[in-house]
């Protein structure tokens, strides 16, 4: 995964992680599980990237999901690891900051557990009835 722009890792983390949904063209999003602001966030006032509440905010919808969180520092960096029991997938990334940690292995777990296993938590696939 490249480092991407701030913003666009705060959005895409809102989307692929917190489930939130963009509701127009101004960057307002709103959660389709649980609501943590009802009436909705711009993601200019929410960056987990560099702000240590909003970061946690991830951690724990992380946990929520079954992720188990590993923080360390190594040599002047932050290693982080999320870590899905039931699903055997592991995050890892190692970065400049917590924040931007998280964020990324988060993408990282979010991007895997669609890929490998076809769960989207925000909209599950939705059953057929039996013939």
């Amino acid at each position: 995964m490249s480092h991407e722009f701030p913003q666009i890792l705060d959005a895409q983390v809102a989307q692929q992680v917190m489930g939130w949904e963009r509701t127009n063209a101004s960057g307002l999003f709103l959660a389709c599980y649980q609501v943590w602001d009802p009436v909705g966030l711009h993601v200019d006032e929410w960056n987990p990237t560099t702000d240590p509440a909003d970061a946690w905010q991830v951690a724990h919808r992380m946990d929520q999901l079954g992720w188990s969180l590993t923080l360390r520092m190594l040599n002047q960096k932050v290693y982080v690891q999320f870590h899905h029991t039931q699903l055997d997938l592991h995050a890892e990334v190692t970065e400049t900051t917590p924040e931007l940690a998280i964020s990324r292995a988060a993408m990282l777990a979010a991007e895997q557990t669609w890929i490998d296993h076809g769960l989207n938590e925000c909209h599950p696939a939705k059953e057929t009835p039996d013939a």
